[in-house]
Order: structure tokens, then C-alpha cells, then sequence
């Protein structure tokens, strides 16, 4: 039986350490809030960091124009000539092996244009330079002429100039 005297105080006269201890409404909902609004700030800055920043290119050093073009080039011939194959094993980097294999690269080909015809010419060639996920990345987005079509390349490539990553966009009727 409660005889008035509490382990924590000589006499307790209003009884409040027999009760159990009410939350406070306003500090429960300002915790959670902040807790929240951290996790969301976490959030945008690890989106932040994986998303893409293109960069002029050159400003890193890291690559050279005349090299990305070369192998831009090449490949836009591999691609017209359908050697997917070769462009796996004398370009590709572990990242592109990982994600496709000849008949993916193929299927991407096709996809893009079944029908367009021989290749003609490289009518322009923009290079940039990308961070993502903190690895630097060197890209070619070539557009490239079909007797059909025109097609535009975008390659890829890491700092050791593997291909890291192809894009084929959807082509337009030649003129």
C-alpha cells in the first residue's frame, strides 16, 4: 500500500512518481519531424552525387579529344559494319560486359533502325566530359548519316577509354 514516501524523494506529496510519465505531443512531433526532414536531406545528396554532371571537356585532363574521337569513330563503323562482337572484346569495359553481351548490343541496333541502309557519313561529333557516382567519364554523342537515316551515337567511355556505356537514339528520316 502507498504509505506517501517515494525511493526518489523523502515524501511525495502529489503523488507524481506513482504515474506514468506523459509524452509531450509537441517534442514527439518536432523529433519526428527532424528525424524526417534528415533522412530527406540524405536523400538528395546521395541522389545528388549519382546523378550525372556533364563538364566541358578537358576540364579534368584526363582525357584526350583526338583519342575519344578516333574511338567514337570506330565504333560508329563496328555498329554500321554490325560487328558486335569485336566491339565487346577489343572496347568494352568490365561496366558494359557486365550490363550486355553481342546479341544485346544487336538487339539495340536493330531497335534503333532495322532499315538504314549504308552508312554515308559522321555529320557532327560533341564531346563532354561526365561525373557519376564519382567516376569521371569521357562522352561522344556522334550523329551519324545512313542512306536512310540519321542516327546518334552516344558512347561512353571510362578513364582508362573502355567503353563504359552505348545509347543509340531513335533516328531521323534523312533529307
Amino acid at each position: 500500500m502507498w504509505d506517501g514516501v517515494c525511493p526518489r524523494q523523502a515524501v511525495c506529496k502529489e503523488r507524481k512518481c506513482m504515474e506514468p510519465k506523459k509524452l509531450d505531443r509537441k517534442k514527439l512531433a518536432a523529433t519526428c519531424l527532424i528525424l524526417v526532414a534528415g533522412i530527406l536531406v540524405c536523400v538528395v545528396l546521395y541522389l545528388i552525387w549519382q546523378y550525372p554532371h556533364m563538364k566541358e571537356f578537358g576540364s579534368s585532363g584526363n582525357f584526350a579529344s583526338e583519342e575519344v574521337r578516333k574511338k567514337a569513330e570506330e565504333l560508329v563503323g563496328l555498329f554500321s559494319e554490325e560487328r558486335y562482337q569485336e566491339i565487346l572484346d577489343e572496347y568494352a569495359g568490365k561496366e558494359l560486359l557486365r550490363a550486355a553481351d553481342a546479341r544485346d548490343l544487336e538487339n539495340m541496333s536493330i531497335t534503333a533502325s532495322a532499315n538504314r541502309g549504308g552508312f554515308q557519313e559522321i555529320s557532327d561529333m560533341v564531346l563532354a566530359e561526365m561525373k557519376k557516382a564519382g567516376r569521371l567519364y569521357a562522352v561522344a554523342e556522334v550523329r551519324a548519316v545512313y542512306e536512310q537515316v540519321t542516327l546518334t551515337y552516344t558512347f561512353s567511355f571510362n578513364e582508362r577509354m573502355e567503353l563504359a556505356g552505348v545509347y543509340i537514339k531513335s533516328p531521323r528520316m534523312a533529307k
